[in-house]
């Protein structure tokens, strides 16, 4: 007797075990199928099988079918008491008919508040977030639920992720990254007698980025043998999004894969590539962008992080948490990752990991692998060193410190205004609405006490919502973007309420000329211009002093090409715009 419950103990303990691995399930194939079923519910006829063809990328799905009433299916899952945990995974619904019943995921078992989402509104494949903690149970079901109409209906699930036990991150010390905004330098890695960077056709690259200005191009970020990740040129000023590319002879079913990654933020980006899937994707923040195929990484002689050695090429940006792995690290589709989780570990899959968390010059390797590394003119001078894990945009060193900036609507105009706490070589700021650049005012060079600026803007239409961002420009002509202070106001017009009354311009759109009916109540000075889209002044359309009663001004666009433009008018300290339309 005593052996027989001890078989049973170990066959419970192995299958807790078994369970208890994080699930990474992509559906490829009918391994999973006969874990989902009814289990401890009553019978719903609801049947599973796998789909080779369905999922995401076609790759293959879980297909649930159900004939009528009760759709039902589970599947087993164990979690670590008291810790946190994760179920995500993509879903679409076909033929749910129910009007006010509805088709619901569940986590059950596990919390005392089951989390649960409604799947019968999702017809197409939509990334699905359940999370909770385990303080209710340590055994639950993945659970899809609900009650329909009698008609058929049926359900795909892809690229289903179970994770438990997620620690908190901790409160780190003298976090470092690497900074190579303002040189050419890099490191390099030479592969050793064991081909250690030689990875084969299963891998994870992957690293931090803040890219600072995109304007500059083809800056490596990794370069090796026969593959490369770097940021493409001419993808815009500073501030605006850069292109992130992975090339070369390692992707055999594609050239190249792109991401789009906006400039002056942290962003994880990643490439992962898979044998038994035949397939290589590139990552922002977990999000999968674009399939290059098959790929497989030999022959790499060396590895080159920062700059490819030639003049322009040097990574204008941040870089930190460098993890190279022989292994897939993350899910094929989505990942959730944070700079505020703990740092990259190093274990039996890690071939090399950088932290740039100590002066070590080259940077330390952190993994078990031995290589030569060489540092090419990194100095200690590089390393940023921050108490605060998230390392957000604003912590890096910036020409300005930014106390407030606000836009407020007065008298037919937006009114900016903004302090700063320091600034260091500014030579100017520059006021950005909706993207393009409307005007500058002289910044206070270097200071530590506070200065106060404002700008404004006399283009706008009343009624329309606008949204302004600050930037500076110092002594080298670099510029910085505050996007995280961006404002939004919207344009008001003060002439009706002070007694004058300008109308709506017809015809409107016109050919060749239009008026603006205008009405004043009091003697006025007015003067009107035309302006394009970008608020260039194009031509002076009247100044005068007008009696109290009706006026028109005309618009005569014989020497205009088709397109919108602006019409500005000035009523004593009183301003409106109307927006006109020229069509030939």
């Amino acid at each position: 007797m005593k052996k027989l419950l001890m078989l049973v103990l170990v066959l419970v303990s192995i299958t807790a075990i078994a369970f208890a691995t994080p699930l990474n399930l992509t559906f490829e194939d009918n391994s999973d199928v006969t874990n989902w079923g009814n289990h401890d519910e009553s019978t719903q006829y609801t049947i599973c099988t796998q789909s080779s063809t369905g999922g995401v990328l076609n790759s293959g799905a879980l297909h649930f079918t159900d004939t009528g009433w009760g759709f039902l299916t589970k599947r087993p899952l164990v979690a670590e008491s008291g810790k946190a945990y994760s179920l995500t995974f993509y879903v679409k619904t076909d033929a749910w008919t129910h009007a006010t019943n509805t088709l619901k995921a569940y986590v059950t078992g596990l919390s005392t508040v089951e989390p649960e989402a409604i799947v019968s509104t999702i017809s197409d494949y939509t990334l699905v977030t359940l999370s909770g903690t385990a303080d209710a149970g340590t055994s639950g079901y993945i659970r899809f639920y609900g009650m329909n109409t009698g008609e058929p209906s049926s359900l795909w699930i892809d690229n289903l992720e179970f994770t438990d036990g997620a620690e908190p991150a901790p409160t780190p010390t003298n976090v470092s990254v690497l900074d190579l905004r303002d040189n050419e330098s890099y490191f390099e890695i030479t592969d050793n007698g064991a081909d250690d960077l030689d990875l084969g056709t299963d891998y994870t690259i992957e690293a931090w980025i803040y890219i600072r200005d995109a304007a500059h191009g083809n800056e490596r970020i990794f370069r090796s043998y026969g593959w490369q990740m770097y940021v493409v040129s001419g993808t815009g000023e500073s501030g605006a999004n850069a292109t992130v590319r992975a090339d070369g002879s390692f992707l055999t079913g594609g050239g190249s894969i792109n991401l789009s990654i906006p400039t002056e933020e942290w962003h994880h980006i990643a490439l992962q590539g898979n044998s038994a899937g035949g397939w290589t994707n590139n990552y922002i923040d977990g999000a999968a962008i674009g399939n290059g195929g098959a790929s497989n990484i030999t022959g790499s002689a060396n590895l080159r992080i920062g700059s490819y050695s030639t003049v322009g090429s040097g990574f204008d940006g941040v870089i930190d948490e460098v993890r190279i792995s022989d292994i897939n690290r993350y899910g094929r589709l989505s990942f959730s990752v944070n700079k505020n989780d703990p740092l990259f570990i190093s274990d039996a899959n890690t071939i090399l990991l950088c932290h740039f968390d100590d002066d070590a010059l080259p940077p330390t390797n952190s993994s078990s692998k031995v290589f030569t590394t060489t540092n090419y003119g990194i100095t200690t001078n590089e390393y940023i060193a921050y108490n605060d894990a998230s390392l957000s945009g604003a912590e890096l060193a910036l020409p300005i410190t930014l106390s407030s900036f606000t836009a407020q609507a007065v008298n037919g105009s937006v009114e900016l205004a903004w302090e700063t706490a320091t600034e260091t070589n500014n030579a100017r700021f520059v006021v950005y609405r909706d993207g393009e650049a409307i005007g500058s005012i002289d910044g206070a060079g270097t200071t530590t006490e506070p200065h106060n600026y404002s700008f404004v803007d006399n283009t706008v239409v009343p009624g329309v919502i606008y949204t302004y961002v600050l930037a500076d420009v110092n002594l080298a002509n670099e510029e910085t973007l505050y996007s995280g202070s961006a404002v939004m106001v919207t344009a008001n017009d003060a002439l009706v309420a002070n007694g004058y009354i300008v109308g709506a311009a017809y015809p409107n759109p016109f050919n060749p000329s239009t008026i603006v009916p205008l009405e004043l109540t009091k003697n006025a000075m007015v003067s009107a211009s035309l302006y394009d889209m970008n608020g260039r002044e194009i031509k002076g359309l009247m100044n005068a002093s007008l009696s109290a009663g009706t006026h028109n001004i005309h618009v005569d666009g014989s020497d205009l090409t088709t397109g919108m433009y602006l019409v500005q008018i000035h009523i004593d300290d009183a301003v409106i715009v109307q927006k006109i339309s020229l069509m030939k």
